[in-house]
């Protein structure tokens, strides 16, 4: 009788602030292309997530922190264009897919804009804190595009 409830999506409070946690493989492409043989380290990059969410819609946008970077190109802000957010194994993922915009690209290793996707992990009782990975398609057809490790935390 109650089963079509269990059809609806899950339904958490995910919205505020949060503070975004990325370990990227960027310096390991930048090295590939370069023809260097050695392994780099992670590049550890942080941010903010604000995210607004209803029944109906999950939307918000990522800001980087890079105001000590000296690079003319890089990513200010990328906008939520899909989400999903569902329970498995007593676990609640959220994927999504943002556009981000690229401030002053290089053409070598940039774009003006490119989709940045994520699925992270909330533990069954932790809605504060999450973890996960993501990829994009930055300059996918020169080998550019970055991947990593993203981790956040409601502030």
């Amino acid at each position: 009788m109650n089963n079509w409830i269990s059809f609806l999506p899950p339904l958490l409070d995910l919205n505020g602030e949060w503070q975004v946690n990325i370990e990227s493989n960027w310096p390991r492409i930048e090295k590939l292309t370069k023809k260097v043989n050695t392994k780099p380290k992670l590049k550890k990059v942080t941010g903010t997530l604000k995210l607004k969410c209803n029944f109906f819609q999950t939307s918000g946008y990522f800001e980087v922190d890079d105001k000590d970077s000296n690079r003319n190109s890089r990513t200010y802000r990328s906008d939520l264009v899909a989400s999903s957010l569902r329970k498995e194994n007593d676990h609640f993922l959220l994927s999504y897919i943002a556009k981000a915009n690229v401030k002053n690209p290089d053409t070598k290793t940039d774009e003006q804009h490119y989709l940045f996707s994520s699925e992270v992990t909330f533990q069954s009782g932790e809605l504060n804190q999450s973890s996960g990975y993501y990829w994009t398609n930055r300059k996918y057809n020169t080998g550019h595009n970055a991947a990593g490790e993203l981790q956040l935390i409601r502030k």
